[in-house]
């Protein structure tokens, strides 16, 4: 899940651009031999580039026993950032890079990205919720529909409540737009995830986060940033957040999912709930979701192992120890197929009951053309909020 202060990506893909001869030579990955363990592949070194979670001893020891790997990780603190990184020089270090959905065609056309073989890892795909399933648009070139990563942790990311206080049917109805009632001042919370959380505060504002804006678009989501930043009880983390949620501090946050109030519900607290506006400005849809996506780096002296480590992350057993790392749960791709393996408390926390109804109310992360401009209000009020 990113955690992005993103800013002129535009430009960067555009500069980095000229990097697409690389690209195109760039070999694809597969083959049989990503499904074993060859002579040449023990012992080798595998460095990853990944956001939190996927450096559990719990994904990574069964693989590196496996191989008798050498992994070295990388936290990724946002997409930006990684493409920041991997652009100064860093893709020859990192053989795999863990990205939100968008990001993978923005690195691939920079020439940052190796190609998938999709004999070899398209069938992956068939075995995926329907939400996933071939050809999903954000794990394909748009340029040349190469294969570029495979779908990992993925969820909604709108709004958290506490059913307690106000209902989930309340929530749907309503949307995230519940902050701005006088009554709520001072009993919600911000999270400070810039990027994602101004998704919301455009879609409380009635405005597509994901189009280019009017000046008359754009007037409305600073004055919605700006009243839900000053009016908010905190401005915070998950962390946080959950633990004002559980001294009863706030009754809901704005941007949140069940990838930040899962630790509070497996913990046995379900009456804090991710929640997702029945309707909205993004095509009729009010709720926004993130996808990982995990792809090949173009590094010259890629490990030998990199195609293998993706394949690994897609059995039953890597699945679910991605599903299960980190200090939260998250819904994998083929998350029916390893729900059986998860108990009760498991579930609960990642709100299996309702997953697939809870994302058809979300729209996929796609760039905000206007974040520069809208991350200028975000530093704006918070300094007025001081």
């Amino acid at each position: 899940m990113f955690r992005s202060s993103r800013r002129r990506f535009l430009k960067m893909s555009g500069a980095a651009g000229l990097l697409m001869a690389n690209r195109a030579a760039a070999q694809a990955i597969g083959g049989a031999e990503i499904a074993s363990v060859e002579d040449d592949e023990i012992g080798a070194r595998l460095n990853l580039f990944m956001y939190e979670g996927y450096d559990s001893p719990t994904v990574l020891d069964p693989f590196a026993r496996q191989y008798k790997a050498q992994i070295r990780f990388q936290m990724v603190s946002g997409d930006a950032d990684a493409f920041n990184k991997i652009r100064s020089g860093q893709a020859k270090i990192f053989d795999l890079v863990n990205l939100n959905n968008p990001w993978a065609n923005i690195f691939y056309d920079a020439g940052y990205l190796r190609p998938l073989d999709e004999e070899t890892f398209g069938p992956y795909y068939d075995n995926m919720i329907d939400r996933f399933k071939r050809p999903y648009k954000w794990a394909h070139s748009f340029k040349d529909g190469q294969l570029l990563g495979m779908v990992q942790r993925f969820g909604p990311m709108s709004f958290v409540v506490n059913t307690d206080k106000i209902s989930k049917a309340t929530a749907n109805s309503e949307g995230a737009n519940i902050v701005l009632e006088p009554s709520m001042k001072g009993r919600y919370g911000v999270l400070d995830f810039p990027y994602e959380t101004i998704y919301m505060l455009c879609v409380i504002a009635d405005v597509n986060p994901y189009a280019k804006k009017t000046e008359a678009e754009l007037t409305k989501c600073k004055s919605t940033i700006r009243q839900t930043i000053l009016n908010a009880k905190l401005i915070g983390s998950p962390a946080a957040l959950n633990n004002s949620l559980l001294n009863d501090e706030i009754d809901m946050y704005v941007a949140g999912g069940t990838f930040t109030v899962s630790s509070l519900r497996r913990d046995g607290f379900p009456q804090f709930r991710a929640v997702s506006p029945a309707h909205g400005p993004i095509e009729g849809k009010g709720g926004t979701a993130y996808v990982e996506i995990t792809s090949v780096v173009n590094n010259p002296n890629l490990s030998p192992i990199a195609g293998d480590f993706l394949h690994y992350m897609q059995t039953p057993e890597g699945s679910l120890a991605v599903a299960r790392s980190g200090s939260s749960l998250n819904p994998v791709g083929n998350i029916h197929q390893i729900a059986e393996k998860m108990d009760a408390d498991e579930l609960t926390a990642i709100q299996y009951d309702d997953l697939e109804e809870h994302m058809a109310l979300c729209a996929e992360f796609e760039p905000n053309p206007d974040y520069d401009e809208l991350i200028g209000a975000w530093e704006q009020a918070l300094q007025e909020r001081g």
